[in-house]
């Protein structure tokens, strides 16, 4: 299916090359420096080809005349392709509007604000004003626009608003771009998302932006993908002549494309260039760091024997030659070296982080038999194990879900008189947490208080939740207790977990005994507790009293607290108290519709299918969707009221 768009781009990157007055080379330095002639044909050939997809929306200075080559890039580039074909285009009647007209941005004022934020909101949205908290909220800002407008409009909307188009926004429009281009068969489209990504560089160049990795490792990455080499020629060139630094780690992207399209020839060249040329080591480096993730078994070995690592490459490329003949399962190849690094006093703490990094890649090795095989290579080159060795022994353990293999690790580690860091517990609670191997809770535990381990609030609410889960509320209150002897600050969540798994067991009066216990220990009790209590509450004075506490502590009320509102109402048998909780101004409207969602299934619960259809009707009226849950009980009620309606009748 890639076949015809292939050579549709073949043909731009020929066209484009012909202008340029480049001559066929294969030589392994041919991507090493661009040629003096491309720059001038980049800043005056391909600006004109590219005339049609700018024209109203950036001024790019003079233009050239256009001759016959050119007319024939910027047909290749430019030209729209009929809409029978696949081509995107945005439709005639929104052409006719005006970017700015295009109602998205009024959608961002959404949310709980207060009088005075929405003045604040309105005054920065007249004064054309973006601002933004996060990468996610603007990624998903940018594919917005960009699926809506195209790439070139959305960067003239952010001009017109006021806000500087800088490297954030183009790396996001090149990603769309790419992702539009991965996800089409239709070679119309990949062209056309191409020559976006394309005049978005030269955008990039124009407005003085750097072309850094993360801006054209995406697009390179496709274009390998691809099999696409003379595209990946084009942009290669474009992007040395803008950042001549990044020549160097251009050559791991060229050496992954002659890797990708089984280009013998350039593989075996690049192979003798690593081993004879020493003028530039970043470029063999690059292109050896490429060749380790390849299965060019005798290609690698010939580089390894015949290049000294030592010189070339620092501790943290070598561990990828390790992983390599891990990997490879070149045992040999491995010992001769590590024997070589021994012999030549190298850094004792990295040789054995080399052995590590070569055990845990040999595939289909068990754990005793990394373990013997790691033992046996320290044993046999007298170094120790270091920490950062058995850590990533460690890790390794737990992505093969082998918590107890792992913890026979960290006590290895201990008795060796090494620290366990905070994030490596962390992580092992997590892979407990994933395969539910609760039961493991006391063993770390255990661990934590013989050897003094570090320990944070995550990790103490883990330890807690797990107890919990398994429930032993005693063992829970137990590591509490320890906690604090430990000088470790207790938190609500801590309680929470003990307080949440009662109200499971639905031993409410254990649950809220939970709550002196947090007032014992000087802990405040913050929206989750309020939720898990008022959820739990057998009248409506304990509902009000919950809520008089909560607002008189300063606390916001949360969705949870919401939800729990509802169901407790609804558990009352107050009905009318329950639907107006949704009707509560402070409620955002983000999350308002989950809170309708519970409201139906309350309804649901108590017989008030008419009155749970109409909520229903006001989410569909509002655009949203119902929950999930809310939707089985819904259904599985209606079925049995007609199911109840024609039992008489069959009687």
């Amino acid at each position: 299916m890639r076949a015809p768009a292939g050579r549709n781009l073949s043909t731009l990157a020929a066209l484009v090359r012909s202008r340029l007055i480049r001559k066929p080379n294969t030589s392994v330095e041919s991507f090493i420096a661009p040629s003096p002639e491309f720059e001038v044909g980049f800043g005056s050939e391909l600006q004109h080809s590219l005339e049609h997809d700018l024209a109203g929306d950036f001024s790019l200075g003079d233009l050239v005349g256009e001759d016959e080559g050119t007319g024939q890039i910027s047909a290749l580039l430019c030209s729209k392709q009929d809409k029978g074909s696949g081509y995107e285009e945005v439709d005639q009647e929104e052409k006719r509007k005006s970017a700015l007209e295009i109602p998205w941005i009024a959608d961002l004022s959404h949310g709980n604000l207060s009088v005075k934020r929405k003045e604040v909101v309105r005054e920065r949205k007249h004064k054309w004003i973006f601002k933004y908290s996060s990468n996610d909220r603007f990624n998903r800002l940018i594919k917005l626009c960009a699926h809506r407008l195209g790439a070139t409009k959305t960067i003239n909307v952010f001009s017109h608003l006021g806000r500087k188009t800088g490297v954030k926004e183009y790396n996001a429009l090149i990603k769309v771009c790419i992702e539009k281009a991965r996800a089409t068969d239709d070679e119309y489209i990949a062209v056309n998302e191409m020559s976006k990504a394309f005049h978005l560089f030269k955008s990039m160049r124009d407005f003085g932006c750097p072309l850094e990795e993360q801006t054209y490792g995406p697009l390179l990455w496709y274009l390998i993908d691809m099999g696409l080499v003379q595209e990946f020629q084009l942009f290669s060139d474009v992007i040395k002549a803008e950042n001549p630094r990044s020549a160097s780690r251009l050559g791991y992207y060229e050496m992954l494309l002659w890797l990708r399209v089984d280009n013998e020839e350039m593989i075996r060249d690049i192979c003798e260039f690593i081993i004879v040329d020493d003028r530039d080591s970043a470029l063999r480096v690059s292109y050896l760091m490429a060749l380790c993730e390849s299965d060019k078994t005798m290609q690698l070995l010939d580089v390894v024997k015949n290049v000294d690592i030592i010189k070339l490459l620092s501790a943290e490329c070598i561990v990828n030659i390790f992983r390599s003949l891990g990997r490879l399962q070149q045992q040999s190849v491995a010992d001769d070296i590590l024997l070589d690094l021994r012999t030549r006093d190298y850094d004792e703490d990295n040789i054995s982080n080399f052995i590590v990094s070569y055990a845990v890649s040999i595939p289909n090795l068990a754990v005793e038999d990394i373990m013997a095989k790691v033992n046996n290579l320290h044993e046999l080159l007298e170094v120790l194990l270091s920490s950062s060795s058995y850590e990533k022994l460690i890790l390794h353990c737990c992505g093969l879900d082998q918590v107890g293999d792992a913890l026979d690790i960290v006590e290895q580690m201990c008795d060796a008189g090494f620290n366990l860091s905070t994030d490596v517990l962390q992580f092992i609670l997590q892979i407990c947490e994933e395969s539910f191997e609760y039961i493991w809770v006391h063993r770390i535990h255990s661990i934590i208080c013989r050897y003094h381990l570090e320990l944070n609030g995550e990790i103490c609410r883990c330890l807690v939740h797990f107890c919990v889960r398994i429930k032993d509320f005693e063992g829970a209150y137990k590591i509490i207790g320890d906690i604090e002897e430990m000088n470790v600050k207790l938190t609500a969540n801590m309680f929470n977990a003990i307080m949440a798994g009662y109200f499971r067991e639905k031993n409410i009066s254990a649950g809220l005994r939970v709550l002196k216990h947090m007032q014992g220990a000087n802990v405040d009790p913050d929206s989750q507790t309020f939720s898990y209590l008022i959820n739990n509450c057998e009248t409506e004075e304990d509902i009000m009293k919950y809520c008089d506490e909560m607002k008189q502590s300063g606390i916001q009320p949360t969705k949870q607290v919401f939800m729990a509102l509802v169901h407790s109402y609804a558990a009352c048998g107050n009905l009318e108290k329950a639907k107006q909780v949704v009707l509560d101004p402070n409620i955002p409207v983000k999350i308002l519709n989950e809170i309708k969602s519970v409201l139906v299934v309350n309804l649901v619960s108590h017989g008030q299918l008419s009155e749970a259809l109409l909520v229903y009707e006001q989410i569909k009226k509002g655009g949203h969707k119902l929950e999930p849950k809310a939707i089985t009980c819904l259904i599985v009620r209606f079925c049995i009221s007609v199911i109840l309606d024609y039992l008489p009748s069959t009687l």
